[in-house]
């Protein structure tokens, strides 16, 4: 089984990335002039995982800075396992302990809420919110959403010192 490197594409120019996934990144959101998406007729696999989006953050030479798959599923432990054989164990994992409502505001069909999140560290049987990777040329960062809009997202992208 081939798995892309999507680690690969950070750094190189959009155009570049078109190429190499045969497909093309639009900017769906005008507004937003960094963020691109390429979304796929039929499901792709990436570690048993379906998905059928990207999304890619560029800066302003066109450069990926990020790349992101859209899962349509919370990830699972065989994904978990064969994705740690290939990047290490994570460094931290984190499931949410607390949440706080700050503000609310309800308009027509949208319903916008700020929060805060107190978070401590887990292992991944607690079911994490969270979960990170550090490597020396990129970060990973897993992000597993529940409830209503349950997905996970997976990101590639360039280090910083926050995320």
């Amino acid at each position: 089984m081939y798995t892309i490197k999507f680690e690969d594409f950070i750094g190189k120019k959009l155009s570049e990335i078109n190429s190499i996934m045969e497909t093309d990144f639009k900017n769906d959101l005008s507004s937003i002039k960094t963020l691109y998406f390429a979304h796929f007729d039929s499901y792709k696999s990436y570690y048993g995982m379906n998905y059928d989006t990207l999304s890619i953050v560029i800066d302003e030479n066109n450069i990926v800075t990020s790349l992101t798959i859209h899962f349509k599923n919370i990830i699972d432990v065989n994904f978990f396992n064969s994705f740690n054989m290939n990047y290490d164990v994570p460094d931290k994992m984190y499931v949410i302990e607390s949440k706080k409502i700050i503000s609310e505001s309800k308009t027509g069909y949208q319903h916008l809420s700020q929060g805060e999140l107190k978070m401590k560290e887990a292992t991944f049987s607690e079911n994490p919110f969270l979960i990170l990777w550090n490597k020396k040329k990129y970060q990973i960062k897993i992000l597993n959403r529940e409830g209503f809009l349950e997905a996970s997202q997976l990101t590639f992208r360039l280090p910083t010192d926050q995320f």
